[in-house]
């Protein structure tokens, strides 16, 4: 039985050549101006993918027709060789390669050659890299041997438009002896070409980072379908010490405080004080998703941890089941709303002995606590001082696109996304999305930061302004950020549909909709919206705020922060400036 299995598409590539110019820029330039027009039609087969693969030069035939006014009209390949990822001498270089031979109008055999530079370059410009054919016109039919040496006819460049792109792409055809194997060889076709574009434009990233550890023992990535990830570092008691992220002008010790959630899930607070006992009550921060409770001490001049300690408060960081530095797990926003904040909150008052707390929430801390304050599970918190989201989500419309129609694919392939995927992609569906990313972000040289954008917002960057950042924190958030899963983008997505949070997994204690009901909480609440947030934009915020002044009116407060995103309130290098007096007057009020 032949198990061989063939690969054919079909490529349409249009641009301008002039005769007797050797040049390809100042050929195509001169060509557009004279309307000296080129253009191919080219089928590509590849009969043998296991030998294609295997070989170095992977060459396939190329069959079709070159057409050229100049040259005699609509002229047929009689023979085509095309050859996919060469190497090139430098190593941060491959090429493909295309050698045609035709015969002219009056019967002359003439040869087209062409190659694509790919490169490995500031840029990572694989658009232009990989539909731009530097064309030659050679004299005869020319092997690659004699080419140096063959009589030029002309030069130019030849372009695959982005519609031919699109319609290149449905030409896609395999060959094989049952459905599965043809599948099977679209599939190794396409991880051989993303692999070979992973080479290349990754080089640097990886270059970048090869040796890089981040802080939080991220060893591990999570992919597809996959139960690994980082080590638990937080799910276990620890003995005082002094903090990693110590304030440069006092020394702070830090406490890992275990909690069990209410579903059983091992989950734990960070209990930071300072050297002085604190004579203000205890203030609860919470962090998003995907990142860990680290998240407010990024290696900026003061932190908010310093700055509330250093007032006077009792500092607690919950690590939630969206931690990084817990097991990855399958969350929704239900779970945390019912299960990790009462939990935490109660655990605060109980070692602490206070009867009231304050909080400083987060993102998806933020949403996942409102629904339990406005559910009535956290009746001890008084004060909450809420960032970016809170009940109303509004997001970009690239990211409403990115989370309504993207989501249910990844989903069927990938339980979790995961920004470390810039440093390190295990598999060929987190190399794909990694490649597409830093390919589309060229706006810095931290493939985690641009990963970060892909995942959570529109932006570039998305959570952020880099003026905002200092250089050691733009570096250090490369381990802040890692598995997120798709059940919690899929609630989300609801939520976006729907205009506000809804509860999707009926669990007691949870409404459906937060925004039905009066909330069933005294608690006071101040917004935070920074008004370049590109991953939840203000209108998020002011909504949420209107629903509640709407039933407490003059209670509650909205701050919109001009020359601030989304986590730079808390990670800017000036937001112990900015930022953190406002969060300490409204904890004081």
């Amino acid at each position: 039985m032949n198990d061989r299995k063939s690969i054919s598409f079909t490529e349409e590539m249009k641009g301008y050549v002039t005769f007797g110019e050797s040049d390809h820029e100042r050929g195509a330039r001169e060509g557009r101006k004279s309307g000296t027009r080129l253009m191919f039609h080219l089928t590509i087969e590849v009969d043998d993918l296991d030998r294609f693969a295997a070989d170095p030069r992977r060459e396939a035939t190329a069959e079709g027709w070159v057409g050229c006014d100049a040259l005699g009209g609509r002229l047929p390949v009689e023979k085509g060789v095309f050859n996919l990822f060469v190497d090139a001498e430098d190593p941060a270089t491959k090429r493909m390669l295309y050698r045609l031979f035709l015969r002219d109008g009056a019967g002359h055999p003439v040869t087209l050659t062409g190659h694509k530079v790919i490169r490995d370059d500031p840029s990572a410009d694989a658009w232009p890299d990989t539909t731009t054919l530097y064309t030659r016109v050679l004299q005869g039919h020319v092997g690659e041997a004699d080419e140096p040496a063959a009589q030029l006819v002309a030069s130019g460049i030849v372009w695959i438009a982005p519609l031919d792109f699109l319609k290149q792409l449905t030409t896609f055809r395999a060959d094989g002896p049952s459905p599965i194997s043809r599948a099977a060889a679209l599939g190794r076709f396409g991880a051989l070409f993303v692999g070979q574009l992973w080479r290349v434009y990754a080089r640097r990233a990886l270059r970048r980072t090869r040796g890089y550890r981040g802080g939080s023992a991220l060893t591990g990535t999570v992919g597809a379908r996959s139960a690994a990830g980082p080590r638990s570092e937080g799910s276990r008691p620890r003995l005082p010490r002094r903090t990693r992220m110590s304030s440069q002008t006092y020394s702070l010790v830090e406490e890992v405080v275990p909690f069990r959630a209410g579903d059983g899930m091992e989950c734990n607070l960070i209990h930071i004080r300072g050297s002085v006992t604190p004579v203000k009550g205890p203030v609860l921060l919470v962090h998003g998703a995907g990142v860990r409770a680290n998240i407010f001490r990024s290696p900026v001049r003061t932190t908010l941890v310093d700055t509330l300690v250093k007032e006077g408060y009792d500092v607690w960081l919950e690590n939630w089941r969206a931690s990084i530095d817990l097991p990855p797990n399958s969350w929704t926003l239900d779970q945390a709303a019912v299960y990790d904040h009462p939990k935490a909150v109660k655990t605060v008052v109980e070692q602490s002995g206070a009867d009231e707390i304050q909080a400083v929430i987060h993102c998806q801390g933020s949403t996942s606590f409102m629904m339990s304050a406005v559910a009535g599970l956290v009746p001890e918190v008084k004060t909450v001082v809420a960032n970016a989201v809170s009940l109303h989500p509004v997001v970009p419309e690239w990211s409403r696109f990115k989370i309504t129609y993207l989501t249910p694919t990844v989903g069927r392939l990938l339980d979790y996304l995961n920004p470390q995927w810039g440093l390190y992609s295990p598999t060929t569906m987190p190399r794909l999305i990694t490649l597409l990313v830093l390919l589309a972000h060229h706006e810095c040289d931290n493939p985690v930061c641009k990963m970060v954008s892909f995942t959570y917002g529109a932006g570039k960057p998305a959570l952020w302004l880099h003026e905002n950042l200092n250089d050691e924190t733009h570096e250090w958030l490369k381990g802040e950020f890692a598995h997120v899963p798709i059940t919690f983008f899929r609630q989300m997505a609801r939520c976006i549909e729907e205009g506000h949070l809804v509860s999707v997994e009926g669990l007691s204690g949870l409404p459906e909709s937060f925004v039905a009901e009066p909330p069933q909480t005294d608690a006071r609440f101040a917004f935070l919206a920074g008004m370049k947030n590109h991953c939840f934009l203000p209108e998020s915020q002011r909504k949420t705020f209107d629903f509640l002044d709407s039933h407490d009116k003059n209670h509650h407060s909205l701050h919109l922060l001009r020359n601030y995103g989304h986590l730079d309130v808390f990670m800017g290098k000036n937001a112990h400036r900015d930022v953190f007096p406002l969060i300490l007057d409204e904890l004081e009020r």
